[in-house]
């Protein structure tokens, strides 16, 4: 029977959607092939936690050690939404140490994190992206050229990570200063784009121009012509209520088959 690390929480405004795809993945891993421990992650604090009681990981090596007994891990299954698990931190942790993970790797992590370096490159393969200007805290007066370069409505955004939080719609140019404070406020990085008014779409799907690996989700907006892309994550919610589970439960997965295909990749 294998090991498997099911790592959850991190250190993004998504960690409790992170904390229950993880337990979620704990209650439906197939256990007639995987001993799963739920490693909750939050800053330095890296714990399994089991009847109450919690036992630190050693992060020398990554294992945990419960009286004299001492566990390693055949294959880390993560369901951190958010920075360490989605920016590339926590891959480049896990391959330096030799053990396979469920998601992307350190590169296409860290570009599919940062919102406007990953429209460069969808871009550049010929896809559609909504305008947009990527904008730095440090920059003076960062709200001067956005309404001069772009027009009305304006979704304005955290530039790394893949969750709705900080992000704001401004439909008036006395509006653009709060929605710039509000997004620097949870990220030094801020992108403003241009609305597209149509219908959202999102599918969870391997995009090989990109390299992703495991299940990622697309996101898309079509305005009836034409399909803009918006983002992608690639480590998308699990929860019962997340669109890829459902996705796969039409497909005909079961949520233990969708996560047993993603543990046959790596293992």
């Amino acid at each position: 029977m294998l090991n498997i690390a099911i790592v959850a929480g991190g250190n993004s405004g998504e960690y409790e959607i992170s904390m229950k795809s993880g337990r979620q993945v704990e209650m439906n891993i197939d256990l007639n092939r995987f001993r799963p421990f739920l490693i909750e992650i939050k800053g330095t604090k890296w714990n399994y936690k089991v009847e109450k009681k919690s036992f630190p990981v050693d992060k020398n090596d990554f294992t945990v050690s419960i009286g004299r007994h001492k566990i390693s891990f055949d294959a880390v299954f993560n369901a951190i939404h958010g920075s360490p698990g989605e920016d590339g931190k926590l891959q480049g942790y896990f391959d330096m140490l030799g053990i396979p993970y469920t998601s992307s790797g350190v590169t296409t992590s860290a570009l599919s994190f940062n919102k406007s370096f990953c429209k460069d490159v969808v871009s550049a393969n010929g896809i559609n992206v909504a305008r947009s200007i990527h904008l730095y805290k440090e920059d003076k007066h960062p709200e001067a050229g956005v309404i001069e370069n772009l027009r009305l409505p304006l979704f304005v955004k955290p530039n790394n990570g893949g969750s709705s939080v900080g992000m704001s719609k401004v439909n008036r140019k006395k509006d653009l200063k709060a929605a710039l404070v509000k997004s620097f406020n949870e990220d030094n990085e801020v992108i403003v784009e241009e609305f597209i008014k149509g219908r959202e779409l999102t599918c969870g799907d391997l995009f090989r121009k990109l390299n992703c690996k495991g299940i990622v989700r697309f996101d898309y907006i079509f305005n009836g012509r034409k399909l803009f892309f918006l983002e992608v994550n690639t480590v998308p919610g699990l929860t019962a209520a997340s669109i890829v589970p459902k996705m796969a439960k039409a497909y005909g997965w079961s949520y233990t088959g969708l996560i047993t295909k993603l543990l046959d990749e790596i293992i």
